[in-house]
């Protein structure tokens, strides 16, 4: 019985020995579907200096590969990301990303926040929705929508609002749901029993207001006539969006009567200047000028 024992585990060491001595498997899963090569115009340059400077790969010939499929993406499945390929387009698309969102964070926040591709669309499109969303946010990926002709028209206000967007979008579903930065518990504590729960109804008199427990806005997610409280990360995307796309001065009128919110405010900009050493209300007082 031993001689068997000894003999199994000689022969098993054999087969492993000689397996271990074969050429290493690789999959073709494992390689990147995008190569980001130096090319000599605005668009490529940029993209490339990104990619090199921050490990961010900022893609507009991308496939459904690249979102629709992505692991733990955004619960929607009903849409699709329309291409853009027109060079000037691009282009500006490329100075619009860069006002809204890119030109706000320095160089080691973009390399350790920000998601690996940020996709570059035409359109963004949703079934049931009548017009093209700004962003959709995946595991790994935002997605830019909007990148059309439309954009040299848009003026410094409607920048600034989408400027807030995207930013909140970037942090309270990408930042925060995938665990990139840690938050302030104290920020969460006021609304802890409130979160994802009913908070009001539109028939209320006198009219629901959502601020008073500490919410820029209900969940919009539900029905208009029920107003449930968002879950965590709408709660942070709302405040990023108020405090990105507002000065101080603008934002702080809008807080008075409102303690529960303004402590909030004040708990979350401070823990990300001490902490991280990022200026939040720095974002939302530069604001962005049109397109050149």
């Amino acid at each position: 019985m031993k001689y068997i024992k000894i003999t199994t585990i000689l022969f098993l060491t054999i087969l492993l020995t000689s397996c271990y001595k074969e050429d290493k498997i690789e999959s073709e899963l494992g390689k990147p579907h995008h190569q980001i090569e130096f090319k000599d115009n605005p668009v490529d340059k940029y993209i490339y200096e990104m990619y090199t400077n921050t490990g961010v790969a900022i893609l507009y010939n991308f496939s459904e590969l690249d979102y629709k499929w992505n692991l733990g993406s955004n619960s929607l499945s009903n849409f699709k990301l329309n291409l853009q390929e027109d060079r000037d387009i691009l282009n500006d698309g490329i100075k619009y990303l860069e006002k809204v969102l890119i030109g706000n964070y320095n160089t080691d926040f973009k390399k350790k926040h920000f998601p690996l591709n940020i996709l570059l669309c035409d359109s963004l499109t949703v079934i049931d929705r009548s017009n093209s969303d700004p962003i959709l946010t995946g595991r790994n990926y935002i997605a830019i929508g909007q990148i059309n002709s439309n954009l040299k028209s848009k003026t410094a206000k409607e920048l600034t609002e989408l400027k807030g967007i995207i930013n909140g979008e970037l942090w309270g579903y990408t930042i925060y749901l995938n665990g990139l930065m840690t938050f302030p518990a104290d920020f969460f504590a006021p609304c802890e029993d409130l979160y994802g729960y009913k908070i009001g109804s539109k028939s209320e008199n006198p009219n629901f207001d959502s601020k008073t427990f500490g919410f820029w806005e209900r969940d919009e997610s539900t029905s208009s006539a029920t107003h449930m409280a968002p879950r965590k990360e709408g709660d942070i995307s709302q405040f990023i969006e108020m405090i990105t796309s507002h000065s101080k001065e603008e934002l702080i009128p809008k807080m008075e009567g409102y303690p529960i919110l303004y402590n909030k405010y004040i708990i979350l900009t401070n823990y990300f200047k001490s902490e991280y050493g990022l200026d939040l209300q720095a974002i939302g007082n530069n604001k962005p000028t049109v397109l050149e």
